[in-house]
């Protein structure tokens, strides 16, 4: 694996993360009210899915390893683009409530951390 790829990696494992201390202990109702929290995970969601859509142009079997990569992907892309598209909360609470903790283990494995 290229050094770049394993930074990569890395920085997504450190948004995911970030993600998992944000979301402890929250409710979904409480994700939807809080809008400094949402924003947050937002960027973390954001940061991750730049990083994926780097490890896809560095090394694709890399990326294919990550069911969630082309999800954060699409997810960025209606962050970015159609904004005013993402007013269901629940995208976003369900793949960090239900994705980040098996992708962060999947990260940290491949790194052998």
């Amino acid at each position: 694996m290229k050094d770049r790829t394993k930074k990569l990696l890395w920085d997504c494992a450190e948004q995911a993360d970030n993600i998992l201390v944000g979301m402890k202990d929250k409710t979904a109702q409480q994700f939807k009210e809080d809008k400094y929290l949402k924003s947050a995970i937002e960027r973390f969601l954001e940061r991750m899915a730049i990083a994926f859509i780097s490890i896809k142009n560095d090394d694709e079997k890399i990326f294919n390893l990550f069911e969630e990569a082309p999800r954060l992907v699409a997810l960025k892309n209606r962050l970015t683009y159609a904004y005013e598209m993402i007013n269901d909360y629940l995208i976003i609470w369900e793949l960090c409530h239900d994705s980040m903790p098996s992708l962060v283990h999947k990260i940290k494995k491949l790194l052998k951390l």
